[in-house]
């Protein structure tokens, strides 16, 4: 046992200190008086150092401690010593301590354990992963095609008395895209915003034909793009079975579309010249050339019955007109026909031209620019001067009745005819 303050003076005092693990028992403090007899401490018994328990330790849970509340070197038989946990633990089990009479604190039956913070709801269109206890870090992700609006990473803190997340949920957005290229000689849709996930539908304009098969769409991507953009080709090919576009990308001024059902639904067209010429005419081509194939039937052989004819010119003038090749003028059954299409470094234009009082039967066309024509025929190499057919004024009105009436006659015998 200590005393502190050692050589007191009269009127001075001490305290008295017993070693670690023992307990005082009397009075701690002293005096230094006088009486008749002198000086001398004050109370004259001086206190016990009993044995006793040791301060009660940390009890490390390794990754957090428990403290106790207790104050002292020494404590007694039978004392409590009381524990907490740490900020962000709770405390699982009952939280005492008893020193025993062989002089050693009873054995710790509770545990701190990390508080929980609430499972996190995943964003819509989105995900997490991570553990939620106190300290631990959780990771949100979006589903593809979409974009995280918020924070990433989230953290389970302490706050007063309870644990929380120290950042809300992120929002997970679909993907934006930017409107749709138009394409050349084409059309889509780009009134509206498009999202992750939307299609848009493609069309070509007349006397064009996509490149890729029906329906032409493209889909808003998960990186806001459209991918390629579809291209829209010259139709130069017909087989003249669509109703919806009956002579495909061709220019018509004067055939008329026919189906018959023998063998089959066929459909194709009729040049019936009976007050002009019957005129079917190409989109504008440029290129290497190619070979033109197409089937045809003559009528029967009638009055002024003129041969079809197959012409090319420039393709923003009339003139002049190069004959690439003509039928004869005499009745004919379906016949298969090829004719080349020269090479041109200026824009040109081919048409299908009858002329006469007869009629004459056109189907099956097709253009293959890799093909050399295997049919040979007679290139008359002649040009034509640009004929115009424009009456004069008032010759409408002296058009002869009896060249109506032929007319209609030669309009009737070719529905008999077929």
């Amino acid at each position: 046992m200590k005393v502190g303050g050692s050589n007191l003076l009269h009127g001075q005092s001490g305290i008295y200190n017993c070693d670690e693990g023992y307990v005082l028992n009397g009075t701690s403090n002293v005096t230094c008086s006088a009486n008749s007899f002198g000086v001398q401490f004050y109370p004259l018994n001086p206190p016990i150092c009993e044995r006793g328990c040791t301060k009660p330790l940390l009890i490390d849970f390794g990754d957090t401690f428990a403290i106790s509340n207790v104050v002292g070197t020494g404590f007694a038989i039978g004392s409590i010593a009381t524990y907490f946990c740490d900020v962000g633990y709770y405390m699982d089990g009952l939280p005492t301590l008893t020193c025993t009479s062989n002089f050693n604190w009873t054995s710790h039956d509770f545990e701190c354990k990390r508080m929980s913070c609430d499972v996190p709801l995943a964003p819509l269109n989105g995900s997490v992963i991570g553990t939620t206890l106190f300290g631990d870090k959780i990771e949100y992700s979006c589903d593809i095609g979409h974009v995280m609006v918020g924070d990433v990473n989230s953290t389970c803190v302490f706050n007063g008395s309870l644990v929380v997340w120290d950042s809300a949920a992120p929002v997970c957005q679909p993907v934006v895209c930017s409107p749709p290229e138009q394409p050349i000689n084409g059309m889509v849709r780009s009134d509206r915003e498009f999202t992750y996930g939307d299609i848009a539908t493609y069309q070509c304009d007349f006397g064009y034909k996509p490149l890729e098969n029906k329906p032409v769409q493209r889909r808003c991507n998960e990186n806001g793009t459209w991918g390629e953009t579809p291209i829209c080709e010259v139709i130069y090919d017909c087989d003249f079975e669509e109703e919806a576009t009956p002579t495909c990308g061709y220019e018509n001024m004067g055939w008329f579309r026919r189906t018959v059902t023998d063998n089959g639904t066929v459909s194709f067209i009729t040049g019936i010249a009976a007050f002009r010429d019957a005129v079917l005419v190409s989109q504008a081509y440029n290129g290497s050339g190619g070979c033109l194939s197409f089937n045809y039937r003559q009528s029967n052989n009638m009055v002024q019955a003129k041969s079809l004819q197959l012409v090319i010119m420039p393709a923003l003038e009339r003139s002049p007109k190069t004959i690439l090749w003509q039928s004869g003028t005499e009745p004919t059954d379906w016949t298969n026909q090829e004719v080349t299409i020269p090479a041109s470094s200026s824009e040109v234009r081919w048409s299908f031209i009858y002329s006469g009082s007869s009629f004459s039967l056109l189907d099956d066309i097709l253009f293959d620019k890799s093909k050399v024509c295997d049919i040979e025929v007679v290139d008359p190499t002649s040009t034509l001067a640009v004929v115009e057919t424009t009456p004069a004024p008032g010759a409408a009105a002296s058009f002869s009745v009896s060249a109506f009436l032929t007319s209609l006659c030669l309009i009737c015998c070719y529905y008999i005819a077929l």
